[in-house]
């Protein structure tokens, strides 16, 4: 294992269309009541993405 990877989850990047990262926002937003960052003040999006997949 690396640091990127423990015995459950593994971490990855990836990349995606500004449009469809919109999207998520949005929906994060109004259908899954995401949390703020602290920091960037922007809506958590990896509890949505997951969901979504």
């Amino acid at each position: 294992m690396n640091s990127r990877q423990t015995d459950t989850v593994t971490r990855v990047d990836i990349r995606i269309p500004n449009h469809l990262y919109s999207q998520i926002q949005e929906i994060a937003i109004a259908h899954f009541n995401a949390k703020i960052h602290h920091r960037s003040n922007k809506p958590k999006l990896t509890p949505t993405i997951l969901e979504l997949i």
